[in-house]
């Protein structure tokens, strides 16, 4: 297990190009990243609100991904298109929200994703790993969904890396078979913290969500990890888990992710020499 702590986020890559010609030689493989497509949140006072994807972290994880020289495949629950959140869009700077908008909307794949009952096992065989981005609907549609435990036993008993981003951690929340421990049971990891939820719907004068993720991985049996300084940049590895607490990790988890993918593609050519 490492822990990252290293210090403040710096300034978001204003240059994304979302240009379909770039200089990468060839596709090393292909990734899966499964995105929310909930509109709501329901609240603890029994209030909801509009939520969804995180713009930062999927623009940034998915650049990163592309100029490295893997292929990024998208799943929903439902197959619809996600939809950013509005809340995460608006704190941006102008000049930061022109340049991820831009660069989302020319993920034109994003628009008609797989539906996660439409990844098969034959599919799962060419997938490399596993990535779930945060935003808040990840806690609304990602826990308990059948399909996506199965994807993520497939590549949990293949050793192939599953990266998990603040919220996008509910999706690891899959309940058990009867008489099996969960997935992830004593698995180090970090999420979004419940202490900085808290303190953010208390600036937006909401109450926070019904559905608390600290709470639901601690009593599955996680082995949490924090940094103190909830902001600041924290990954927190363990086998073949990368859980990031925040977007402020985003870049440096896809470069984690990437070194393991990386290894993972020389042992499976090595094993076909």
């Amino acid at each position: 297990m490492s822990d990252l702590s290293l210090g403040p986020k710096k300034e978001a890559n204003l240059s994304l190009d979302v240009s379909k010609d770039q200089s990468r030689s060839a596709v090393k493989g292909k990734v899966l990243a499964v995105i929310s497509t909930a509109r709501s949140l329901t609240l603890s006072d029994g209030t909801s609100v509009s939520c969804g994807y995180h713009l930062c972290e999927l623009a940034d994880l998915h650049k990163t991904l592309i100029d490295a020289g893997y292929q990024v495949m998208f799943a929903t629950p439902d197959g619809d298109t996600p939809l950013a959140d509005a809340v995460g869009v608006a704190s941006l700077k102008p000049e930061e929200r022109n340049a991820y908008e831009r660069y989302v909307d020319g993920l034109t794949e994003l628009l008609i994703p797989y539906k996660l009952s439409d990844i098969t096992e034959e599919m799962l065989l060419h997938l490399h790993g596993l990535f779930l981005p945060g935003g808040k609907g990840a806690l609304a549609d990602l826990p308990n969904q059948k399909d996506l435990k199965r994807i993520l036993k497939h590549m949990k008993a293949h050793m192939k890396p599953i990266v998990a981003i603040g919220h996008g951690t509910a999706g690891l929340i899959q309940a058990p078979d009867p008489d099996e421990a969960w997935l992830f049971y004593d698995y180090e990891m970090t999420c979004f913290p419940k202490a900085l939820e808290e303190r953010l719907a208390k600036r937006q004068a909401l109450a926070s969500p019904a559905f608390s993720l600290e709470e639901e991985l601690d009593e599955m049996g996680a082995e949490l990890r924090f940094h103190r300084h909830y902001t600041r940049e924290f990954i927190v590895e363990f086998k073949e888990l990368l859980t990031a607490q925040n977007s402020a990790s985003v870049i440096s988890l896809a470069k984690l992710a990437i070194c393991h993918l990386n290894r993972n593609l020389k042992t499976r050519i090595e094993l076909n020499h």
